[in-house]
C-alpha cells in the first residue's frame, strides 16, 4: 500500500515538472532548432514574431550543422510565438509557447496543483485547530500544585513546527499556481517572496525551537526529581 502511494506521488510530481518540448520559460534562454530536410543547412535564417504579432527577431542567422540549424533565444513575453525558417528559397513555419513556469498549462496539471494545495491547506487548518487541544504545561491538582510531568505538552511545539512547514508549502505551491494560471505575475511573485522569507527564517527558528525543547526536557527531569522527593512547587 505504501509503495503504491509513493509511486502515485512520484508520477504526480513527474507530471508537474515535465517540460513540453515546445514550451519554454520566460526569461530563460533555449535553443530554437529546425531540421534541414527542406533547407540547405549552410544558410538558414529565422524570423520570430511576438504573440501580439510584432517582430521579436528579424532574419537572424542560425548556426548551421549537417542535419539541423539552431539559434539561442531568450523570450521576454508569455504567449505563443510564430517562427519562420528560410534558406533564401524554402520557407517553413513552426511555433512555440512561453509561460512563467516553462510547462504547458493543461487541465490535468491544474487539477494536480489545486489538489496538492487543498491537501496542504486542509492539513494546516487541522494542525492549527489541534494545537489548543494539546496541554501546554504539566498536571496540577485543584490547588495548583504540581503532581506529575505531562510529556504530551511537547507535542504542542512540534505541531507549531509542522504548521510552519505546511505554511511554507502552501505559499510555495500557491505562487506556482498563481504564476501558471493567472494572467498577471504580480500575485505569484508576491507569494513566492513570502515563501522565500519563510524559508530564510526557518533555519534560525529551528535552532530556537530545538533549544526550547531541550531546555524543557532538562527542566522536566529536574522537576521529576523534586516530585519524587515530595516537593510540589515550581514546575514548568
Amino acid at each position: 500500500m505504501n509503495k503504491n502511494i509513493f509511486l502515485l506521488m512520484f508520477l504526480m510530481v513527474l507530471t508537474i515538472t515535465t517540460v513540453s518540448a515546445s514550451t519554454y520559460k520566460i526569461g530563460s534562454a533555449f535553443e530554437l532548432t529546425t531540421s534541414c530536410d527542406d533547407f540547405t543547412c549552410a544558410d538558414v535564417n529565422t524570423t520570430i514574431f511576438f504573440p501580439n504579432g510584432t517582430i521579436f527577431q528579424d532574419n537572424q542567422e542560425m548556426t548551421s550543422n549537417i542535419y539541423y540549424a539552431n539559434i539561442s533565444i531568450t523570450p521576454t513575453t508569455q504567449g505563443d510565438y510564430i517562427t519562420y525558417f528560410s534558406d533564401g528559397v524554402n520557407i517553413t513555419t513552426s511555433s512555440f509557447s512561453v509561460t512563467s513556469t516553462g510547462f504547458e498549462l493543461t487541465q490535468p496539471r491544474a487539477i494536480i496543483f489545486i489538489g496538492f494545495l487543498f491537501i496542504l491547506v486542509f492539513l494546516f487548518i487541522v494542525t492549527i485547530i489541534g494545537i489548543p487541544m494539546v496541554p501546554y504545561g504539566d498536571n496540577r491538582n485543584e490547588k495548583g500544585e504540581l503532581i506529575s510531568i505531562n510529556n504530551l505538552k511537547h507535542l504542542r511545539s512540534i505541531l507549531y513546527v509542522i504548521a510552519y512547514l505546511l505554511l511554507m508549502g502552501i505559499s510555495y505551491l500557491s505562487s506556482n499556481v498563481a504564476l501558471a494560471y493567472l494572467g498577471t505575475t504580480l500575485f505569484g511573485k508576491t507569494l513566492f517572496i513570502i515563501f522565500q522569507i519563510l524559508f530564510l527564517i526557518a533555519l534560525p527558528m529551528f535552532f530556537v525551537w530545538l533549544m526550547f525543547i531541550l531546555t524543557r526536557i532538562f527542566n522536566d527531569k529536574e522537576t521529576k526529581k523534586m516530585i519524587e522527593r515530595g516537593v510540589y512547587e515550581g514546575g514548568i
